[in-house]
């Protein structure tokens, strides 16, 4: 069995990583200059480069993640996947409202968005006191080999 989740990175996304790897490193010339000199030692900082450049030239952004087992199933239950397909089709205001358009518990709903954004499935976006919460999922595909 393999699970692909392909998720979508709007401007907003977008902008928040940037700030992230501001945090993180500064400048983008200056995480270039720890690029060219610990090419070898850090993989890790060669593909946040090439990311946050990516970002700057304003390419569009998707990205995918495989489960090669059902460890997917931890993660989408069928309540999960309601919310994920309800937040495709609708727009949300927020977990408030989501709550009572899928009929459940606002208690649950908080707990399953709050999984779902450690996956990064969803983000929760602030509208004053409200959190919006915005799907990133763009597919899902199981596919049985």
């Amino acid at each position: 069995m393999k699970a692909i989740i392909r998720k979508r990175a709007d401007e907003e996304y977008m902008r928040e990583k940037e700030r992230e790897f501001e945090e993180k490193y500064g400048t983008l010339d200056s995480l270039g200059q720890k690029v060219s000199i610990e090419k070898c030692s850090l993989p890790m900082l060669i593909d946040d480069y090439e990311i946050w450049r990516a970002y700057r030239r304003g390419a569009e952004v998707e990205e995918e993640t495989v489960f090669h087992d059902s460890s997917i199933f931890s993660v989408i239950s069928c309540s999960r996947a309601e919310i994920l397909d309800f937040m495709s089709k609708n727009q949300v205001r927020s977990i408030k409202d989501l709550a009572q358009a899928v009929k459940r518990d606002y208690k649950n709903v908080y707990f399953d968005i709050m999984i779902l954004k450690k996956q990064e499935l969803v983000e929760i976006r602030r509208n004053g006191r409200e959190k919006i919460p915005v799907s990133r999922v763009e597919k899902i595909e199981i596919l049985f080999d």
